[in-house]
C-alpha cells in the first residue's frame, strides 16, 4: 500500500492536471484503505470478514469517484489494490495457523478454523466477482475489462477443502476402528507445508497424498465391516441409514469403501425420496437412466427393432412410474431451490406456508395411511406400491402449487416496490421533494395493504421485509443525495448579485460572505431532508437509518463545499478582473497625474486613453452567469462613468496649472535677463560675475525655448479639450522676443571681456601645475621607502605620522584652489587642467595615511604595555599575548603591504621571545641572578625596581638568542632555592628537637648517657630535608655549578654535628 500511495504522490508532484482528483485518491488511500489493510493484517479469519465489508465499500467509493467530477480511477491501479488485499487475505489465513497444529491439534478446533478460513476465501472471491461483474459494470465509469479472479485465494480454498477431507477421513476412521496405530496416516504430511500453494510445492503435496492412501489401506477393511454392521442393525423404515451415511460420508467416499458398500447404497435408493442430512436436500430415488431407457425403447420400436422381453418388462415398469417420477423431481427441485426462489427478506413471511409444505413432504394423510391406520412418511412409500405413490404425488403437487403462488404474489409486490425505489433514485431530491414523498407514501400503502389483507403475517415476520425496503430507500436516497451534492449548483435556485463601487472598493451586493451563508443554508436544508422522511419500519426510525445517509456522504459534502468555494472563487475572479475599470477611483487622481504626467505628450496620451476607456465601458456586458449566480454589471458601469469624468477633470486642471507654472517660469527668466543685461561691470569681480550670469542666461535660454514650445502646445491642447486657453501665455511670448534681441547685442560686449578673463585663468592654471609638481617632489623625498620600514623606531614612526598630517593640510589647500580653477574653467568654457599628478599624490597620501596609521596604532599599543612595571606585569603576560593575537587576526583580513609585513615580523619576533620572557618572571632570582640576566640581555643602568616590560621588548632579539642561557639561569636559581629551604628545615628541626636519654653501663663499668630511639629521631624530619638537599644537588650537578658542592658539604657537616657521639656533651642539658 505504501508503494501505491507513493505512486499517486509522484503523479501529483509531476503533473498539474486533475490535482484535485489525485489529492482525493491519496486521501482515500491513506485515511481509509491503508487503515483497513492494517486492520485486516492484524485480524483473525472471523474478524477479517467485517473488515472485508468495509473494504467493499471503500473500493466502491474509490471506483465511483468520477461522479464527483474527478478523473476516473485507472483499472490497472484498481487491480493492484485487489492484489494487495488478496495477499493480505492469504497472510491472515497463514497467521491463523501459527498457534494451531493443522495435523495434530484436535479435530473440532481444526475443523472450526478451516471453516473460518474457507468462509474468508469465499467472501473475498464473492467480493471480487460482485464488484467487477455485477456492481461496477452499472456505474458511470463501468468496469470494462475482464473480471478480477483471485486465483491464489481459489487455490487456497481448494487446499483447505482437501485438508478438511483428510482430517475428517482420519477422524471417521478413528471413530469406527478405535485408536489408530502410530505413526498415523497424517504423519505423511509432517514435512509438507499445506498452506504453500505454489507450483513448486505441488509435487511434495502429491507425494504426501499417495503416502496417506498407503497408510489408510490397513484400516479400510475394518471400516467396511463396521459400517455394514451399523447399516444392518439400523431400522430400514427410518432415516437412520441415511444419517449413518451422512455421518461417515468422508470415509465412505473413499474408492475401496464405496465399492464394498454398493449393496447398502442401492437399498436406500429403492425408496421414493429421502432427505439428506444435515443439508436437508430432498433426493428423488428415480434414476435418469430410466428416462433414457424409455426414450431408447421408443426409438428402437419406431424403426421396427424387436426389443427383448427383459428390456420390455423393465420399460413397462419404468413407464408406470415415469409421470410420478417427473412430478417428484420437479417437487424435489422446488423443495431444494425454494430458498433461492424466495426473496431473503420475505422468507420469515413464508415460514408458516413452508412448514406446511415440508409437513406434506415428510408426512401424508388420507390415502397414505398404513394398514394399521398410522401416518406414513415419504420414506415409507416405495416405488413398488403404485397406488400409494400416486396418492403421495398428488398431495405433494397441490402443496407445492399453493406455496409457489403465495411466493409469486409477494415477489410481485416486492418488484413493484423496487420499481418505485428505482424511480425515486432518478427523482431530484431538491427540485422534486414532493414527488419523492409521494412515492414514499405509495410504498407505505403497499406494505400496509400486505399487513392488513391477511393476518397470517405476524408483525415480527414482516420486519425483515420492511427493513430491506428501508435499506433500498436509503440507497436511492444516497444516490440522489450524492447527485445533488455533485451538481449542487444545478439543483439550487438562481441568485442575483450586483457589482457595485462603494467607499473606493469594488464589491458584490450581496457580499461573498452572504453568498457563502446562503449556500451553506441550502446545504443544511438538503441534509435535513433524510431525517424528515418516515421509514417503512419503526426499527429503522429508531436506528436513524435515513440520517445515516448524510454521514455516509461526508466526502461528497466536502466536495460540494469545495465546489461551492470554487464558484465563489470564480466570482472573486470576476470581481478581480473588473478592478481594472475602477483602479483610478482608489487613488488620489491629482497626485497620480502630477507624478506620472510630465510633458504635453503625456497629457495628450492620457486624454486619448481616457476617451478609449469611455468607449470600452460600453462593451461591459450587463449580466453574466457563473453556475447558478447571475452577476449584474449595471451599477459598475455607472460608477465607471463617474470615475472617467473625475479623471478628465484632474487631467484638465493639472494641465492648466502646469501651463501657468511654465508661463511664470518664462516671465521670471525675462525679468532676470532684463536685470543682467542692464548691468555695467566696473571691476574684474563684477565682470566675472556678469560673465557668469550672462553665460547662465545663454544656457537657460535654450531651456526657455523648449518651455515656450511647451506653453504653445499645452495652450493648444487646453483649447481643444475645453474650448479656451490661458491669456497670460500671449503676453509672455511678446516679452520673450524682446529678450532674445537684447541677448544678441550683449554677446559682442561679453565676448571681449570673457577673452581677457580666460587668459588670466590659463596663467593661474600653469602656476597651479608647477605647485603640484613641487609638492609631489617634496612628498616623495619625505616619504620613507618600504625597504626602510624595518629600521624605523617608534619615535621615527611618530615623527613621520606628523609629517603625513602636515602634508595633508598642504594638499588640502592645493585641492581647494584647483577646485576653484575648475569652476572658472567650466564657466569660461576652458578645458579643465590635467589632474593625474594631483590625483596620484592624493591617492598615495591617502594610502600612507591609512597604512602608517595601522603601524603607528600597533607601535603605540606595544609602547603602552611597555611602560608597565615588570614585577607587577610578569603575572599578566596574557595581556601581551592577547595583543599579539588581536593584531594577528586583523592582519589576516587586511591586504598585504610592506607595512603589514613589518607588523607581522614584529609579532613573530615577540611570539618567539615569549617563552624566554615567561622564564624571566624571576620569583626565585637573587640579586646575582638579576645581574646575570641583565648582562645576557645587555641591559645597562637598570635595576629590578626600575625594570619594565619595555626593557624586555627592546631586548627581544637577545631574549631569542640567549633563550638557552636564560633557561639555565632560571633552573639554577630554582635549585638554590630548594637547597636553602632544606637547610632552613634542618635548622628549624635542630632548634626544636627533644632528645630522650637513658643510662648505659659500658665494659669499664662507667655509666654513659645515650639517646633513646635514635633511628626514629633521625628518620622523620631529617629525611625530608635530605630529600630537598639531594634534589638540589642533582639540579646543580646538571647545571654544572661548583658552589652547589659546597652547599651539600655544609648540609653533611650539619648532620654530622647531630650524630650520637657529638650529642654526649649536650645530654646533660636536655
Amino acid at each position: 500500500m505504501d508503494a501505491e500511495i507513493e505512486y499517486w504522490r509522484r503523479l501529483l508532484a509531476t503533473s498539474s492536471r486533475d490535482s484535485a482528483g489525485v489529492e482525493f485518491i491519496i486521501k482515500h488511500l491513506v485515511d481509509y484503505l491503508a487503515k483497513s489493510l492494517q486492520d485486516l493484517q492484524q485480524a483473525n479469519p472471523r474478524d477479517a470478514l467485517d473488515t472485508l465489508e468495509t473494504v467493499d465499500l471503500q473500493l466502491t467509493e474509490l471506483w465511483k469517484q468520477k461522479e464527483s467530477a474527478l478523473k476516473p480511477f485507472p483499472e490497472d491501479r484498481m487491480r493492484n489494490l485487489f492484489h494487495i488485499f488478496e495477499s493480505a487475505v492469504l497472510d491472515v489465513i497463514r497467521n491463523a495457523w501459527r498457534d494451531v497444529k493443522m495435523w495434530s491439534s484436535g479435530f473440532r478446533q481444526v475443523e472450526d478454523l478451516l471453516a473460518d478460513c474457507r468462509t474468508l476465501c469465499e467472501r473475498w472471491i464473492d467480493l471480487c466477482h460482485t464488484l467487477t461483474v455485477e456492481v461496477w459494470t452499472e456505474f458511470a465509469n463501468p468496469w470494462g475489462s475482464t473480471p478480477v479472479v483471485p486465483t491464489t485465494v481459489i487455490k487456497m480454498k481448494l487446499r483447505l477443502n482437501e485438508v478438511l477431507t483428510l482430517r475428517a477421513v482420519v477422524n471417521d476412521t478413528a471413530s469406527l476402528v478405535g485408536t489408530l496405530e502410530k505413526p498415523g496416516p497424517l504423519e505423511a504430511f509432517r514435512d509438507v507445508d499445506a498452506l504453500n500453494i505454489a507450483a513448486d510445492n505441488e509435487g511434495k503435496w502429491g507425494t504426501a497424498l499417495r503416502n496417506f492412501d498407503l497408510r489408510m489401506e490397513r484400516y479400510e477393511n475394518t471400516v467396511v465391516e463396521n459400517l455394514k454392521t451399523k447399516f444392518h442393525d439400523a431400522d430400514s423404515a427410518s432415516l437412520q441409514i441415511l444419517m449413518e451415511f451422512r455421518k461417515c460420508r468422508s470415509v465412505i467416499g473413499r474408492t475401496k469403501v464405496k465399492l464394498a458398500l454398493t449393496a447398502e447404497r442401492l437399498d436406500v435408493s429403492s425408496r421414493l425420496m429421502d432427505i439428506e442430512q444435515p443439508s436437508g436436500r430432498l433426493i428423488v430415488n428415480f434414476s435418469d437412466r430410466l428416462v433414457t431407457l424409455i426414450k431408447e425403447v421408443r426409438y428402437f420400436e419406431s424403426i421396427g427393432f424387436r426389443v427383448p422381453e427383459v428390456v420390455k418388462e423393465r420399460h413397462d415398469l419404468a413407464k408406470k412410474f415415469y409421470d410420478s417420477g417427473i412430478v417428484l423431481m420437479q417437487v424435489a427441485h422446488f423443495y431444494n431451490t425454494i430458498d433461492q426462489q424466495m426473496i431473503n427478506c420475505q422468507k420469515p413471511m413464508l415460514i408458516e406456508s413452508a412448514k406446511r409444505f415440508e409437513q406434506v413432504i415428510r408426512s401424508v394423510k388420507g390415502s397414505g395411511k398404513s394398514s394399521s391406520g398410522t401416518s406414513i412418511t415419504s420414506g415409507d412409500v416405495r416405488w413398488s406400491d403404485l397406488k400409494r405413490v400416486e396418492a403421495y404425488v398428488n398431495e405433494v403437487h397441490d402443496s407445492t402449487l399453493a406455496l409457489t403462488q403465495e411466493n409469486r404474489r409477494l415477489r410481485s409486490l416486492h418488484q413493484k416496490i423496487v420499481s418505485i425505489v428505482i424511480q425515486m433514485a432518478d427523482t431530484n431530491l431538491i427540485q422534486k421533494l414532493s414527488e419523492w414523498k409521494r412515492l414514499l407514501n405509495e410504498i407505505h400503502k403497499i406494505v400496509s395493504s400486505v399487513a392488513v389483507e391477511s393476518h397470517r403475517y405476524p408483525a415480527e415476520n414482516m420486519t425483515p421485509w420492511r427493513l430491506h425496503i428501508d435499506h433500498q430507500i436509503k440507497k436511492a436516497l444516497d444516490i440522489q443525495l450524492r447527485k445533488c451534492l455533485s451538481k449542487l449548483s444545478d439543483s439550487l435556485p438562481d441568485m442575483q448579485v450586483d457589482v457595485v463601487y462603494r467607499h473606493h472598493l469594488l464589491q458584490f451586493r450581496p457580499s461573498i460572505q452572504e453568498l457563502r451563508e446562503t449556500f451553506s443554508l441550502e446545504l443544511q436544508k438538503l441534509f435535513s431532508i433524510p431525517s424528515s422522511l418516515k421509514p417503512i419500519s419503526e426499527l429503522s426510525g429508531k436506528r436513524d437509518l435515513f440520517r445515516q445517509v448524510t454521514l455516509d456522504c461526508h466526502l461528497e459534502a466536502a466536495m460540494a463545499q469545495k465546489n461551492m468555494e470554487a464558484v465563489l472563487i470564480q466570482l472573486e475572479k470576476v470581481l478581480e478582473e473588473s478592478q481594472q475599470y475602477v483602479v483610478l477611483g482608489s487613488v488620489h487622481l491629482y497626485a497620480l497625474v502630477e507624478a506620472r504626467v510630465v510633458d504635453v505628450q503625456d497629457w495628450e496620451r492620457e486624454l486619448k486613453s481616457l476617451n478609449q476607456r469611455s468607449r470600452s465601458t460600453d462593451q461591459i456586458p450587463l449580466q453574466i452567469k457563473v453556475e447558478n449566480v447571475t452577476i449584474n454589471f449595471g451599477p459598475l458601469r455607472t460608477a465607471i462613468d463617474g470615475i472617467i469624468q473625475d479623471t478628465q477633470d484632474a487631467l484638465v486642471n493639472t494641465l492648466r496649472r502646469s501651463l501657468l507654472a511654465e508661463v511664470d517660469a518664462v516671465s521670471e527668466f525675462v525679468a532676470s535677463a532684463n536685470a543682467v543685461l542692464s548691468t555695467q561691470p566696473t571691476t574684474t569681480e563684477e565682470l566675472t560675475t556678469l560673465s557668469a550670469d550672462f553665460h547662465n542666461l545663454i544656457r537657460e535660454s535654450d531651456d526657455m525655448k523648449s518651455r515656450l514650445m511647451s506653453v504653445n502646445d499645452k495652450n493648444a491642447l487646453l483649447k481643444s479639450t475645453i474650448g479656451k486657453g490661458v491669456e497670460k501665455s500671449e503676453t509672455v511670448l511678446r516679452s520673450w522676443t524682446s529678450v532674445l534681441s537684447m541677448l544678441e547685442d550683449h554677446k559682442s560686449v561679453m565676448r571681449d571681456q570673457t577673452s581677457a578673463l580666460r587668459e588670466r585663468v590659463q596663467k593661474e592654471i600653469l602656476v597651479m601645475e608647477t605647485a603640484i609638481e613641487k609638492f609631489e617632489a617634496r612628498w616623495k623625498q619625505a616619504r620613507p621607502t618600504d625597504d626602510r620600514l624595518d629600521d624605523l623606531s617608534v619615535t621615527q614612526i611618530k615623527a613621520f605620522s606628523e609629517t603625513v598630517k602636515s602634508k595633508r593640510e598642504d594638499l588640502d589647500v592645493i585641492v581647494k584652489r584647483q577646485t576653484e580653477l575648475n569652476a572658472q574653467c567650466v564657466q569660461l568654457d576652458i578645458p579643465l587642467p590635467p589632474s593625474a599628478v594631483l590625483d596620484r599624490v592624493k591617492a598615495d597620501l591617502d594610502t600612507c595615511d591609512v597604512t602608517w596609521k595601522e603601524l603607528l596604532d600597533f607601535s603605540l599599543e606595544v609602547e603602552t604595555l611597555s611602560l608597565e612595571d615588570w614585577l607587577t606585569f610578569r603575572n599578566k603576560l596574557y595581556r601581551f599575548e592577547d595583543l599579539l593575537k588581536s593584531w594577528t587576526s586583523r592582519l589576516q583580513v587586511a591586504l598585504p603591504t610592506a607595512f603589514t609585513l613589518r607588523v607581522q615580523k614584529e609579532i613573530a619576533s615577540y611570539r618567539a621571545a615569549l617563552p624566554s620572557l615567561k622564564i624571566c618572571r624571576g620569583e626565585s632570582f637573587s640579586e646575582e641572578h638579576w645581574a646575570e640576566l641583565f648582562a645576557l640581555l645587555e641591559l645597562k643602568d637598570v635595576n629590578v625596581e626600575q625594570l619594565t616590560l619595555g626593557h624586555f621588548v627592546g631586548a627581544c632579539k637577545a631574549l631569542i638568542k640567549e633563550s638557552a642561557a636564560i633557561k639555565d639561569l632560571a633552573a639554577r636559581a630554582q635549585a638554590e632555592v630548594s637547597i636553602r629551604e632544606a637547610i632552613r628545615e634542618l635548622e628549624i628541626w635542630g632548634a626544636a628537637a627533644v632528645f630522650h636519654l637513658t643510662t648505659y653501663t659500658d665494659a669499664l663499668g662507667q655509666q654513659v648517657q645515650i639517646v633513646k630511639d635514635w633511628s626514629d629521631l633521625l628518620s622523620a624530619p631529617s629525611a625530608m630535608a635530605w630529600q630537598h638537599c639531594s634534589a638540589g644537588k642533582s639540579t646543580l650537578k646538571k647545571t654544572g655549578l661548583v658552589n652547589g658542592f659546597y652547599l651539600v658539604l655544609y648540609a653533611r657537616d650539619f648532620k654530622r654535628q647531630l650524630s650520637p657521639s657529638s650529642l654526649h656533651s649536650i645530654g646533660g642539658s636536655i
